[in-house]
């Protein structure tokens, strides 16, 4: 259902950049009860770059000129490590570099599944990918787009270096109408270190030093391709929204050479396939200014679990004489998520949160999209009930945000803050990259109807002295893109630790992590890790945003299950399903406690092996999965299902 529509969402699309360009008055009409476009200022923090251009807002849609470069269509790339980083001194990324020793492999794909020599390899990896791009499919402007790398990258075309990007999972782009050779062959060359360090993003831990919390995969993780259109684009739309239809979208362009190349603007919102507001028609203004759009759409249609199908698009059509007219669309609802009184709202109503944390994790794709992979995850958390997701710590691929939002699941996306401690927090680059990870991801998603809640950090150390001021920035960072939404950390819950947080009051949500009784505590210790927190931010809206306990899909207990200690513990699902049972009755206990998720959806690869099981089950293996990491259900995975079943 949710491919179809975005089928039927490009044809509708093409449709109207040809009435435009055709002039059909209908699309040039007066605007029913919009304002007229009114020219703003560029935003007050000005514009993010991304690569080589100012980082955009993902179109749901859009008429632009497309060539991929990955994928089954673009062929594979080729492909060397370079464990001593001696590519850059030797020229790797010269035309003139022999590719025999450079072997093949496919792209986007984690190299650590992808190449026989791959896996779990931090190290320098470098691609290379020939192609030659008609020109009469892209036309005068080019722009060479990346949805995003594992961890950094440096980029050439034709032996030019373009640029890079230092934020993992985020997208990032170059101009290349003057580099790329039209209708003949072209190098592109992409050097990507997955190595993680102290100071990177995201970073290494003491805890495990060395080995990472989630799997580091290397490599071109999301697509990457060519997009050919008009000089004067749309790039940053954020349309703000309120439950009772009003409209309030501010429009940035990305513009050529030669600014003044009388380009126009028509603007209409759809639904349901049908035009709901329309604006005037209105010259796009020169410089870094903008257009506000405003209306109000009378007795909209709410977006929710009940009724995800109510998202609205804003269509967006760029003309300028002489050239073909040039379409975006954007996805964006009517909803609105509000921690109240210590309480979540949504859409004017108490809401509790059932969710679920998920993992950008396969057996055989690690962390690359697969549309019948994610199709089986939203069947199976679409039969465990989960209103809530906060999927991974790390911007998830577009396309998955939209498999979410088509189950009506609300999510809290996060950027990769881990565990930080206090000299990353003062070292003021880090925190510039934290900022300017934050910055890239609202402006990509702001318009996502299933976006809740923006996650800032997740178990950075709250006690220490730089934490206060470092979650301070990155919620106003976060509040000045979108006053609207929750911000949220999710903050370690350990006696003790709970007590001395000096950090997490600094944003309207808290999300506890506390596993006790598996990693600290006992089974019936869940209230001092909860009352402790609400003792401490009593004016704080709470949930538990991680607990949970490992079980080996198949292992199973011989007799009662009670208690366990937690370095031998069983990994029976038995155990893991009886874990559950025991915190969830805690939670509900607690009235504050307006919801819990637990750790995790479904198995998954880490560096480091936990000790506690004696062995552990498999090695570099997380198994607290409601399913296995091959998506079997697990016995808890039906008690978590029987539990948000409970829901009123």
């Amino acid at each position: 259902m949710q491919r179809n529509a975005h089928r039927n969402r490009f044809a509708a699309l093409v449709l109207a950049a040809s009435a435009v360009a055709c002039g059909d008055p209908t699309t040039r009409s007066a605007a029913d009860a919009s304002q007229a476009p009114a020219v703003i200022p560029a935003p007050e923090q000005g514009f993010v770059q991304a690569g080589g251009l100012a980082a955009e807002t993902a179109p749901d849609a859009s008429t632009r000129a497309k060539v991929l470069l990955t994928g089954e269509s673009a062929g594979t790339w080729r492909f060397r490590f370079d464990d001593d980083d001696v590519g850059l001194g030797i020229g790797w990324f010269d035309e003139a570099t022999p590719d025999s020793e450079w072997t093949e492999i496919d792209a986007p794909a984690a190299w650590d599944l992808a190449h026989p020599d791959g896996f779990d390899r931090q190290t320098v990896g470098w691609y290379r990918h020939e192609f030659t791009p008609p020109s009469s499919a892209l036309g005068e402007n080019v722009r060479l787009r990346f949805d995003g790398i594992f961890r950094e990258a440096r980029v050439w075309l034709n032996g030019v270096e373009l640029g890079g990007t230092d934020l993992p999972y985020l997208p990032f782009a170059f101009d290349v109408t003057d580099t790329l050779r039209a209708d003949e062959e072209n190098r592109l060359v992409v050097r990507i270190d997955n190595r993680i360090t102290q100071t990177t993003l995201p970073c290494d831990t003491r805890m495990h030093a060395g080995k990472h919390g989630w799997f580091p995969y290397g490599g071109v993780l999301r697509p990457v391709w060519l997009e050919g259109g008009l000089a004067t684009r749309t790039a940053q739309v954020m349309v703000r929204t309120d439950l009772d239809g009003a409209v309030d979208a501010k429009i940035f362009f990305a513009a050529g050479d030669d600014p003044g190349d009388g380009a126009v603007l028509d603007a209409e919102i759809n639904f349901a396939g049908e035009t709901v507001a329309r604006w005037q028609a209105v010259a796009i203004p020169s410089g870094a200014q903008g257009l506000a759009l405003r209306t109000t759409v009378a007795s909209p249609r709410l977006w929710s679990a009940e009724h995800p199908e109510h998202a609205y698009a804003l269509l967006l059509t760029v003309s300028v004489p002489g050239a073909p007219a040039e379409a975006t669309s954007y996805d964006f609802a009517f909803r609105r998520l509000e921690a109240r009184d210590t309480r979540f709202v949504f859409n004017d109503e108490d809401f509790y949160l059932y969710g679920i944390n998920r993992h950008e994790d396969h057996p055989t794709l690690g962390p690359v999209y697969d549309e019948t992979a994610i199709d089986l995850d939203m069947a199976l958390i679409d039969e465990l009930g989960a209103n809530f997701s906060r999927p991974g710590h790390y911007p998830n691929d577009v396309r998955t945000l939209r498999a979410f939002e088509a189950q009506g699941v609300l999510l809290a996306e996060e950027i990769p803050v881990y565990q930080w401690e206090r000299d990353q927090m003062a070292d003021a680059q880090m925190v510039k990259r934290a900022v300017r990870a934050l910055d890239t991801l609202i402006i990509r998603d702001y318009n996502r109807p299933g976006i809740g809640m923006w996650s800032v950090a997740n178990e950075i150390h709250t006690w220490v002295d730089s934490a206060p001021e470092f979650v301070q920035t990155l919620y106003d960072t976060a509040k000045r893109w979108d006053p609207d939404r929750p911000v949220m950390i999710a903050s370690v819950g350990v006696p003790g630790i709970v007590d001395n947080d000096q950090a997490s009051g600094r944003v309207d949500v808290i999300g506890i992590n506390e596993y006790e009784g598996w990693y600290t505590g006992s089974l019936d210790s869940v209230p001092d890790v909860l009352e402790g927190m609400r003792r401490v931010f009593p004016e704080s809206t709470l949930f538990v945003s991680e607990y949970g306990a490992g079980a080996l899909q198949g292992r199973h207990a011989e007799g009662a299950v009670g208690e366990e200690s937690r370095t031998d513990h069983s990994y029976t699902e038995e155990y893991q399903s009886h874990f559950h049972e025991r915190h969830i009755a805690q939670f509900r206990d607690s009235d504050f406690v307006r919801g819990f998720m637990p750790w995790v959806f479904a198995d998954f690869r880490m560096q480091w092996s936990p000790t506690t099981g004696n062995p552990h089950p498999a090695d570099k293996m997380n198994l607290k999965g409601l399913v296995s990491f091959e998506r079997e259900p697990k016995a808890a995975f039906r008690t978590l299902a029987d539990e948000f079943a409970k829901a009123p």
